[in-house]
């Protein structure tokens, strides 16, 4: 049995969270034992990392950084850990790859870039990240990214291999009755065109934007509504905004929810305004739904799947997303799938797992 420590989740269900518990659950668990550390006191994925045999390890958050440290330090000492697996979406904060380094020094490091752009971000964040880039990159370490644009933000010129976040594509066929009770529990008649979002809360998603495209398309008809599931520190705002805009009786804030199946299926679009992305599993898991994507060029264009995915550029005129969902609803209401596609193919998590397994396999024979 080999042992996996991944550095770190949060209190929050985002992209990380939700690669690893996709990831360990197709993994070689008689193999592979996953522990994940968690900043905070309650992990979105506690439950289900508990169910598949691995264990959440809960630490202090940064804001406490004398406990932060101490726990840390407490985490790399007391076991010899295999493999120690860092998730990043900078490198800004790399108190934790030190610690490794200095205490858990003969366990193997990977690095595994999740996005193209720090979720918060200032001069001394970006000098910190550049820093710590060229300091880790010239490690003997592992590195990783779920896109292309995700690597060369994270390492520069250093090689990287991508490996795709992985979903359970099989287990998207959209289920007509589900579609209609979750309309009917909503009271959402079927001839409205629901539009959809799935993320966080947070400036990085854009949501302003996304109310302002809302907005734009409702002065036009008033068929269309917007279901967002998610939570973050702007969820509030974002409600009174709503309200404040006249279009809050439109709009459904769903929260939190970790199976998002069934609200996909009651959509008709998946809409991504979002400033940076490295490569959404939100995004992946709509276009296995069938659903067409409305998605910023911002984003790493590997993420498209199937034929309905149009990426717009302009995020300062919401016209000109109205105009292009509108024009899609003119001619079309088939939803369409990716299952049996060769590129679809790559983001089956199964295929996820056989990498990453190949990849933990050639580090610790390495010796």
């Amino acid at each position: 049995m080999y042992y996996i420590l991944h550095v770190a989740t949060t209190e929050d269900l985002g992209g990380i969270e939700r690669f690893l518990v996709n990831l360990y659950s197709h993994i070689d668990r008689n193999r592979y034992k996953f522990s994940v550390i968690c900043m905070g006191k309650k992990s979105p994925i506690g439950d289900d990392i508990a169910a598949l045999g691995g264990k959440i390890i809960y630490i202090n958050k940064p804001g406490h950084i004398i406990s932060y440290i101490l726990d840390l330090m407490t985490v790399f000492s007391y076991k010899k850990w295999d493999i120690v697996h860092f998730h990043k979406n900078s490198l800004a904060n790399a108190v934790p790859l030190y610690l490794a380094m200095l205490l858990s020094r003969k366990s193997k490091k990977i690095i595994h870039s999740h996005n193209t752009a720090p979720k918060v971000s200032s001069m001394i964040l970006n000098y910190m990240h550049a820093v710590n880039r060229f300091i880790f990159c010239s490690m003997k370490w592992a590195y990783l990214a779920c896109s292309d644009q995700a690597g060369r933000w994270m390492f520069g010129k250093r090689e990287f291999r991508v490996v795709r976040n992985g979903i359970d594509i099989s287990s998207f066929r959209v289920e007509r009755e589900v579609r209609e009770s979750v309309r009917d529990r909503m009271g959402i008649s079927s001839d409205r065109i629901i539009l959809g979002n799935v993320a966080s809360f947070i400036p990085q998603k854009n949501h302003k934007f996304l109310l302002n495209v809302f907005k734009a398309i409702l002065n036009k008809d008033n068929r269309y509504c917007l279901m967002l599931l998610g939570d973050g520190p702007l969820q509030q705002n974002f409600i009174k905004e709503a309200d404040d805009m006249g279009i809050g009786s439109h709009v459904f804030f769903l929260g939190v929810h970790k199976d998002i199946r069934p609200y996909l299926y009651a959509m008709d679009a998946f809409v991504m305004p979002s400033l940076f992305e490295g490569l959404p599993i939100s995004a992946i898991e709509a276009q296995a739904s069938g659903l067409p994507l409305f998605i910023s060029d911002n984003v790493d264009h590997d993420v498209q799947i199937s034929k309905d995915v149009f990426f717009i550029e302009d995020l300062s005129i919401p016209e000109t997303w109205r105009n292009q969902i509108m024009k899609y609803f003119q001619n079309n209401r088939m939803r369409n799938t990716f299952e049996n596609s060769s590129k679809g193919n790559m983001y089956d998590v199964k295929h996820t797992a056989e990498s990453m397994m190949e990849i933990y396999s050639m580090l610790l024979n390495d010796k």
